[in-house]
């Protein structure tokens, strides 16, 4: 495993999450009958973070357990938690804390499992601005895709102080 990155131990740790879903499915309705249809909603649109999930179906994983797995590729205004909770898909990939904020709403969600150790979501700056840590941030602009994408961000500024008191937050527009 030396050999393969981060992003590719996350990507099988995904699949072999999902894997794990679709198997329980499979084992609860039987071999040999009719597949059951369900949908995967993916957080962003295609590429190759969700390569595992494609490969699956070829490779004969789904049919398997007696899927028929339809993947719903994401965009900038899809929220996976949203769709999942409207019924939209069966399944979807997130971040955590998008679905405990959905969750939080009522939505009866549940995390079938979460690959990575730390969040995904980094803040960057550039070297110029002169941006070293939270405190740098006090009276700028910060920009955020949100959608879910915004709680790592507002986290981050809650230990120094009010965040609203901190930056002006503005939706970054895709």
């Amino acid at each position: 495993m030396d050999r393969i990155s981060a992003a590719g131990r996350s990507v099988f740790a995904v699949a072999l999450a999902l894997a794990c879903a679709v198997t329980a499915i499979g084992v609860a309705h039987g071999l040999g009958q009719t597949r059951d249809r369900v949908q995967l909603q993916l957080k962003w649109v295609t590429q190759a973070q969700f390569a595992g999930y494609y490969a699956a179906n070829p490779k004969g994983f789904y049919a398997a357990e007696n899927l028929d797995v339809i993947i719903r590729p994401g965009g900038p205004d899809i929220v996976p938690e949203q769709v999942v909770a409207a019924g939209g898909a069966q399944f979807g990939l997130g971040w955590l804390p998008s679905l405990l904020a959905t969750r939080e709403q009522g939505a009866p969600l549940v995390n079938i499992a979460q690959v990575f150790a730390f969040s995904g979501m980094r803040q960057l700056a550039f070297k110029t601005s002169g941006i070293r840590g939270v405190a740098d941030l006090r009276g700028r602009k910060v920009a955020v895709w949100f959608g879910g994408n915004e709680f790592p961000l507002l986290s981050t500024a809650k230990p120094a102080a009010d965040s609203h008191a901190i930056w002006e937050l503005a939706e970054k527009k895709r």
